[in-house]
């Protein structure tokens, strides 16, 4: 979904995923210690910017860049709005590249 929520504490800031993500989103989720762990994902940038334009039009899907705040792209983190659990149902466990 398309939406100008922006967070910023504790030296990162969360912006709203841009279409121009798409191949940090990409590289990120393909990384060795990621891969089988985060759900399906795309292999190229054009089918990632594709699976882009399908999120914009969907309500109640909030995709986020979690980024320093000298604007360097550093994780992504999605929250799916339900009915029944208005919070968190998705978060991207990738963070700095830790792996868990």
């Amino acid at each position: 979904m398309q939406h100008k929520i922006q967070a910023e504490g504790f030296g990162v800031r969360l912006r709203p995923v841009q279409a121009e993500d798409a191949e940090f989103i990409v590289w990120l989720r393909n990384l060795e210690h990621v891969k089988g762990r985060v759900g399906d994902s795309a292999t190229d940038a054009a089918s990632q910017r594709a699976w882009l334009e399908a999120y914009f039009k969907r309500p109640g899907d909030y995709y986020f860049i979690v980024e320093t705040m000298d604007a360097m792209d550093h994780d992504t983190i999605r929250l799916l709005a339900t009915d029944v659990i208005p919070a968190i149902a998705s978060i991207d466990p990738v963070i700095g590249g830790v792996d868990r």
